[in-house]
């Protein structure tokens, strides 16, 4: 019988050739100035630009310096703009609370003014015995001497500003009075368009 070893073993490591690299091919010398050469730069140029590295870190730490500063007054300035957007907001509050202000004023129906315009533009032998205003609707009862002035306090009334033009006559009598004068009852009635 014929025994045959099939175990190979371990074969011993081969410095000569490490990484891919045939090591036993390379020139030790030219590796050696390489490396120094590789180094040269570190001790001849460092001197050289010692004076610019310096004067660089001066101007960097100036620049950190300014930078700190810049990030303060930033910080301020965002204060600053808090502030102003907080006014904004405020005048815009106001703005509305303006606009609804001048809604009231614009439909306030205080008739002393149309009650002044009246007074002064009655004729002398009328007079008025009911003023009444509701719903922008004016109601005047009186009674006059003659009709002609009922006439004419009806045109005073159509020529203002205060009315529409349509300011009519709703109703005349005539009525006798105790000591013998004839007078003539009037309903006048017509629309307000302004109070002022």
């Amino acid at each position: 019988m014929i025994k045959v070893n099939l175990f190979v073993g371990k074969k011993p490591v081969d410095l000569a050739s490490l990484g891919g690299f045939d090591l036993s091919k390379l020139n030790l010398k030219y590796l050696a100035i390489a490396i120094g050469l590789s180094y040269l730069p570190d001790f001849y140029f460092y001197d050289m630009f010692q004076e610019q590295i310096t004067a660089n870190d001066l101007k960097m730490s100036g620049f950190s310096k300014k930078y700190g500063e810049i990030q303060t007054e930033t910080k301020a300035l965002d204060n600053i703009q808090k502030q102003v957007d907080a006014l904004e907001r405020l005048e815009k509050n106001l703005q509305e609370k303006l606009v609804v202000v001048k809604e009231i004023f614009k439909k306030r129906s205080n008739p002393m003014n149309i009650m002044l315009y009246i007074a002064k533009n009655t004729p002398e032998d009328l007079w008025l015995t009911e003023l009444m205003v509701e719903n922008n609707i004016i109601q005047i009862k009186g009674e006059s001497k003659d009709y002609k002035s009922i006439g004419l306090l009806i045109e005073n009334l159509r020529n203002s500003i205060f009315f529409r033009k349509d300011i009519k006559l709703e109703g005349s009598t005539t009525q006798m009075k105790e000591n013998g004068d004839r007078v003539e009852v009037f309903l006048v009635r017509g629309v307000i368009l302004s109070y002022e």
